[in-house]
């Protein structure tokens, strides 16, 4: 009696996870669709982005140098709008 119960319950749980098996491997391929989607809109926008930031940079003043712009100092620096004491 208990066997058969076992043995019916077994039977059971290797159909569900058959089931359950073939419903994964279903779904991951609409995930492979998304991912490939996503993915490929990513890369298009990272593309864009980069060309854009390459051609704003100014390769004359890399190759030649470029004014320094004055650093901050004590004498030019204030601290919430008020300026530094001497």
């Amino acid at each position: 009696m208990r066997r058969n119960a076992i043995e019916t319950e077994l039977k059971r749980l290797k159909e569900s996870a058959k089931y359950s098996g073939q419903m994964q491997f279903e779904l991951t391929k609409q995930w492979r669709s998304v991912n490939l989607l996503l993915g490929l809109q990513a890369t298009v926008l990272a593309a864009i982005s980069g060309a854009a930031a390459l051609i704003s940079f100014d390769y004359l003043d890399l190759l030649f140098g470029s004014p320094v712009p004055p650093t901050l100092t004590l004498e030019n620096s204030c601290w919430l709008g008020s300026p530094v004491p001497r």
